[in-house]
């Protein structure tokens, strides 16, 4: 790979980490809570449904048998209305451990959150693409999303049915498209994780993509905090040149992992969970059907886990002890 490659990576995470290190910087460790009013971005399951067994999520291992639930429509309005009195959050993602357009609500839901949020918050979804196709399309342009991501991870059909198993790699390409042409490169993203199934696809991807003015967005797998049991199989062999110049020095500006320093993940039931790598989940730090967005926020069962983090304690947690952010975010 050659030096654009190595330097559109790294510039790629500025933003990212630049906006990590105002969230993880405003934990208070005197105090073991964060200055953060609220949550920067919220990410809420409407449904916990998905329809593809991909190697790399733990969908089809974690709790399976019991899903096939959605959320309320009133606790998705009082969510909402939550959200709507933080001065901290600026992205809603529809989306949380599962393939939100499964949701046939969600076109209505978007409706909602965009009449009351109104422009000031980004409202999003990440897709596999299989569900999407003109008419639910559509209907999401029509209710006012900002954003659509397409996970789909590889260039050749042949390694997309290795990876996402039970999807159809054409219709996904077709899908993805289409919605690109009626809403506008700028507004879609196309994702590729990284791993050795498809290694050395990674080019011909991102050129495909963007030429035709899409976002692409290179990410590296994990271990679901230690759930995904696919993982040590899946994980690249050798690290990738821009990492290893790149990553100790992110390290160093951010010593922890952000994730539950600058996100809230509420499930179907109103449960708030640690972080969206929290699959089983080990463990809940509230109820927002019980406690307002703020209190779950800063209270003690939240801000337990950062304290742990912060000080290098991630063995002691019960969420974090076998993830593989736990010693580093940036890994190598």
């Amino acid at each position: 790979m050659g030096t654009n490659y190595l330097l559109n990576n790294i510039t790629r995470k500025l933003p990212q980490a630049a906006m990590w290190v105002k969230t993880v910087r405003a934990y208070d460790a005197q105090n073991r809570r964060t200055r953060m009013a609220g949550p920067r971005t919220v990410h809420i399951q409407t449904t916990d449904r998905c329809n593809a067994a991909c190697i790399m999520c733990p969908y089809s291992t974690v709790n399976n048998s019991a899903r096939g639930n959605e959320m309320d429509d009133k606790l998705y309005r009082h969510i909402i209305d939550e959200i709507s009195r933080s001065a901290c959050t600026r992205v809603l993602c529809l989306m949380l451990q599962n393939e939100p357009l499964l949701d046939k609500k969600l076109p209505d839901r978007i409706r909602l959150a965009r009449e009351l949020l109104g422009n000031d918050i980004r409202i999003m979804t990440v897709t596999n693409g299989a569900p999407l196709t003109q008419k639910v399309a559509g209907e999401l342009i029509a209710a006012g999303i900002g954003s659509v991501a397409v996970s789909i991870d590889a260039f050749h059909e042949h390694t997309y049915k290795m990876i996402r198993q039970g999807l159809n790699f054409r219709h996904v390409m077709e899908n993805t498209l289409s919605l690109v042409e009626r809403m506008g490169s700028d507004r879609v993203s196309v994702k590729f994780l990284r791993q050795r199934d498809n290694e050395g696809e990674e080019d011909e991807f991102a050129h495909y993509w963007r030429s035709r003015g899409v976002r692409v967005n290179f990410i590296e797998p994990t271990n679901r905090a230690g759930t995904l049991e696919s993982y040590e199989r899946i994980k690249k062999r050798k690290p990738a040149l821009w990492k290893k110049l790149s990553h100790p020095i992110l390290n160093r500006i951010i010593p922890v992992c952000p994730l539950p320093f600058t996100s809230m993940n509420i499930l179907w039931n109103g449960r708030a969970i640690t972080c969206s790598e929290d699959w089983e989940p080990r463990d809940t730090v509230g109820d927002i059907t019980k406690q307002s967005m703020k209190e779950i926020w800063n209270g003690d069962k939240f801000n337990h886990y950062r304290h742990l983090l912060w000080n290098h304690r991630a063995t002691e947690s019960a969420v974090c002890t076998d993830c593989s952010f736990s010693d580093r975010y940036w890994r190598i």
